[in-house]
């Protein structure tokens, strides 16, 4: 029998930063009556969403998934290549660039059990952070036992997914991430270890199939006959039976459109840039990618994940049902203009920032506090007119935020 290790499990017995929320599943607005021309726009923009935002961009990981496994191999079979590691390293980037979109869209089956409608929990298991530990990642390459059959199934969610894999791929040093009192370091089970860049690269491998693995399955259940949450999102208040109204199914989107507000402004970028939860000036052990120093790109990408939900496409590309088009046809012409400035700003911080997220912050921290003010700037707007004008309710893990 398996056992599926959530989030709260690693929050309640590793005790770690960042616990998540266990509160109730949050309800949306279905006493809201719209007539049905604002109903078939609406689902004009689920359907799209769905179809050209959400659907795309988890096969567009599935396949950055595939390739990843195969650069982790091409490693695990030659260790001591540098270049078999570095491509390795490169096809990680290019699958954490390709994820780091899909973390907007933590709705349906990727969202949290206990909180979202339909929710499977399924991008823990993908991507585990901010419930990361490297030495629990150190442990497992001391038992070496992550080749077993069922071997990540029985796990905590914090030694699998993108983040572990980011450690065994980049960190190359000697010692480990434990404490010296730790059992690894006490034992001298760690000092039984041969060859340490094998062992890593070994375990590399060993994440990477299971990372492919559980893109596979977020993709087909949104798409394959069996389940399709796809037919559950678009058919909200016809033939779904988790969306009553087009109105939740709406909702279950803005609520996920919320990570901006929470995990990317208030955690990624206000704690290492000193300005939340941090004693010192800056923080910078706080940065999300602290081994591939990625955290840059991965903001960038979370921006603009929400800017293709907003509009319904990315910039340049032919215009389809998005946010915007919700407003507009509520006679919000200013708003709507207002919120694609704000978007094209905060895009246009992170790309004034020189160097990486960890350089800038040691150079010129303003710059890191330039892009947090640009991105507060959407999360005021996102919190205030936006959700009013839509009907639509702020999540409960951003109430009282009056930032």
């Amino acid at each position: 029998m398996h056992h599926r290790f959530t989030r709260t499990h690693v929050a309640l017995l590793a005790l770690m930063f960042g616990a998540c929320s266990t509160s109730n599943q949050p309800t949306s607005n279905t006493t809201t009556e719209h007539s049905e021309d604002t109903v078939a726009l609406r689902r004009e923009a689920l359907t799209n969403i769905a179809d050209n935002i959400i659907i795309t961009q988890y096969a567009d990981f599935s396949a950055k998934t595939s390739a990843l496994t195969q650069a982790t191999k091409a490693w695990n079979d030659a260790p001591d290549n540098a270049e078999k590691r570095a491509e390795a390293q490169q096809a990680w980037r290019e699958a954490m660039a390709s994820w780091q979109h899909a973390e907007v869209f933590q709705l349906g089956p990727a969202g949290i059990m206990t909180e979202v409608a339909g929710g499977e929990d399924l991008r823990d298991l993908i991507y585990s952070w901010p419930l990361s530990n490297a030495c629990r990642v150190d442990q497992e390459l001391a038992k070496n036992e992550f080749m077993q059959d069922g071997f990540f199934e029985a796990q905590l969610i914090n030694i699998r997914g993108l983040d572990s894999l980011e450690y065994t791929l980049f960190y190359a040093e000697p010692e480990n991430s434990c404490a010296p009192t730790s059992t690894v370091n006490s034992s001298g089970s760690w000092a039984t270890i041969d060859n340490i860049t094998e062992r890593r690269a070994s375990f590399s491998y060993a994440l990477a199939q299971d990372i492919e693995k559980q893109a596979k399955t977020l993709e087909e259940h949104w798409t394959s006959a069996d389940r399709d949450f796809r037919a559950e999102f678009v058919n909200a208040g016809t033939s779904s039976e988790t969306y009553s109204t087009t109105q939740e199914a709406l909702n279950a989107l803005s609520d996920a459109m919320f990570y901006l507000e929470k995990e990317t402004k208030d955690m990624k970028l206000a704690i290492p840039a000193g300005l939340s939860k941090c004693a010192e000036t800056t923080c910078p052990e706080a940065i999300e990618h602290p081994y591939a120093d990625f955290a840059l790109e991965a903001s960038l990408a979370n921006h603009k994940a929400f800017q293709k939900l907003y509009l319904g496409n990315a910039p340049g590309e032919e215009e389809a049902r998005g946010f915007d088009d919700l407003l507009i046809d509520l006679g919000q012409d200013e708003l709507d203009a207002e919120i694609k400035r704000l978007l094209e700003e905060a895009i246009a911080a992170h790309e004034a920032v020189e160097g990486t997220f960890s350089e800038a912050l040691a150079a010129n921290p303003q710059q890191i506090i330039d892009v947090y003010d640009a991105s507060q700037a959407v999360g005021r707007v996102l919190k205030t007119q936006f959700v009013s004008i839509l009907d639509l309710e702020v999540p409960q893990r951003a109430e009282g935020d009056n930032d």
